[in-house]
């Protein structure tokens, strides 16, 4: 049975066998596209856009697939988005900063070794879609404890940055949240 998590291994026997061809893959996207109600329309803020960005995300695999890919292995970009439940679990540790950690990705060397990951984090969480992203790049993939501290710079940089240069009124907004918030966490260090 085909689904999201077994779609490019499937595909790679598929074209090892077959071969590439014109719309190869369209066939079995659709019917993951049926499987699991895609919606190109879905808010950004539902279950149904993750399952949409996911099908597009093989869609994009599916169409740029070479055949060297193929002679490869090559089932991962050499950038891969880790799953967004490892996402969650560290954004509980930075809820009261009004921040999330968006999405984590590692990157492989050509060899498939790690060669870094990327934390992207948004804040200030409660501008929905005017919130920012701001992305830590690591050697290593960081525990919930080393999560607040990265988050904590990255909005000191963001201020830093808004604070030197001209600011919208978006960034000025965010910039008056963040700094309220890291006041108020600082009172409360000091008062411990």
């Amino acid at each position: 049975m085909l689904i999201l998590s077994n779609f490019k291994a499937t595909m790679l026997r598929k074209a090892k066998k077959r071969g590439l061809y014109e719309d190869f893959g369209q066939k079995e996207l659709r019917q993951l596209e049926a499987k699991y109600n895609y919606n190109p329309y879905a808010s950004p803020y539902s279950d149904e856009y993750k399952i949409t960005q996911a099908i597009n995300e093989l869609r994009d695999w599916a169409e740029n697939l070479t055949d060297r890919d193929i002679e490869k292995g090559v089932m991962m970009k050499k950038r891969e988005k880790l799953p967004r439940e490892v996402a969650i679990k560290l954004s509980i540790t930075i809820k009261d900063l009004d921040a999330e950690v968006y999405k984590i990705v590692r990157q492989d060397k050509d060899d498939g070794t790690l060669d870094f990951y990327a934390l992207t984090f948004a804040f200030p969480e409660s501008m929905g879609e005017r919130g920012f992203l701001s992305t830590a790049i690591l050697d290593d993939m960081p525990d919930e404890s080393e999560v607040r501290g990265l988050c904590i710079n990255e909005i000191k940089d963001f201020i830093k940055s808004k604070d030197n240069f001209w600011a919208d009124a978006c960034e000025e907004d965010a910039v008056v949240k963040l700094k309220k918030i890291l006041k108020i966490k600082e009172e409360l260090k000091k008062g411990d």
